[in-house]
């Protein structure tokens, strides 16, 4: 039972480690740094997946180049130009926004990505909410003898709530993406789970089976993990297409194993050969002589030519 649950929790931790990981890279791909991600689905492998949910805590700055879009998306408005003059003031005064304890320089998002058209169409018609902390703050700013800066906390407290509606709901869409590669990982695992029979052969009495052994759901972390902190788009985007060629090639790689059976029973069984690709001309190699060195000479007679 302890091993169960230690490998549930490894599992737990690996994917949740993963997602987090991909929405980063899928942030700073998109000019967005983040401050902290914290996942909170208790995401896993094993289980369906029909929700993801995090927190994200990102500078305010970086948020900049959302507002010409959200200008646009508000354009039937006749105020849309004067609105995003003044939205593009707040971005100008951040670094004068805060006070000893608060700043208005950075933001927390609350994201739910959900498999559900309807859940998901109801969370993004949501409002957006500011903590209290941060709207007494922006009201006591209004009152500094600076026009610069109460002009800016007095935008804030007018326009910034309907202006993170637009971010929140972008970066929803942005990671879709990140949703549906974890879609992928779990169908990958789902057949890595189990062994795989990739060739059988007969001669006589004899059988003799190729197979692809189980993959552990926890490799998946020492797999696909970072293995440098991702800062740059180059790096972001490096890792993105990882994860997509993982989805893309199933993971056809690790143990495989031969099996000599006779009267339908486990003669003896080779040791295991690891290999990265079992798709492609040298994994056929690898399989050829594997088989051999398991059969002792009968290449032609087993058909092991034509593999």
């Amino acid at each position: 039972m302890a091993n169960l649950h230690q490998e549930a929790s490894i599992t737990t931790g690996g994917c949740m480690k993963l997602a987090t990981d991909l929405v980063k890279a899928i942030l700073i791909r998109n000019g967005v740094e983040p401050v902290n991600i914290s996942e909170s689905s208790k995401l896993s492998l094993k289980q369906p997946l029909t929700e993801l949910k995090f927190s994200l805590y990102l500078r305010t700055e970086h948020l900049s180049h959302f507002l010409p879009g959200y200008v646009y998306s508000i354009k039937e408005c006749p105020l849309s130009y004067d609105i995003g003059i003044e939205i593009q003031k707040i971005f100008e005064s951040l670094h004068l926004l805060n006070e000893e304890f608060e700043s208005l320089g950075f933001v927390s998002v609350w994201i739910e990505m959900h498999q559900s058209i309807f859940e998901q169409s109801r969370f993004k018609k949501s409002n957006f909410t500011f903590r209290e902390e941060e709207v007494e703050l922006a009201k006591g700013l209004v009152c500094s003898h600076n026009s610069q800066i109460s002009n800016a906390a007095y935008f804030w407290l007018q326009h910034f709530e309907e202006f993170m509606i637009y971010v929140r709901n972008k970066l929803i869409d942005l990671f879709r993406e990140a949703y549906d590669l974890i879609l992928g990982m779990q169908q990958v695992f789902f057949i890595r789970e189990k062994e795989e029979l990739l060739k059988t052969i007969s001669y006589g009495d004899d059988l003799y089976e190729v197979k692809l052994m189980a993959a552990e759901l926890y490799s998946i972390e020492q797999n696909l993990k970072c293995s440098e902190s991702i800062s740059t788009k180059s790096q972001a985007s490096a890792y993105i297409n990882r994860i997509r060629e993982f989805v893309r090639s199933g993971w056809r790689q690790g143990y495989i194993v031969c099996h000599h059976k006779r009267s339908n029973q486990i003669s003896s069984l080779s040791l295991p050969m690891y290999l990265k690709d079992t798709s492609g001309r040298s994994a056929r190699k690898r399989v050829k002589r594997l088989i051999s060195s398991t059969v002792c000479g009968r290449n032609k007679d087993l058909g092991l030519t034509d593999f």
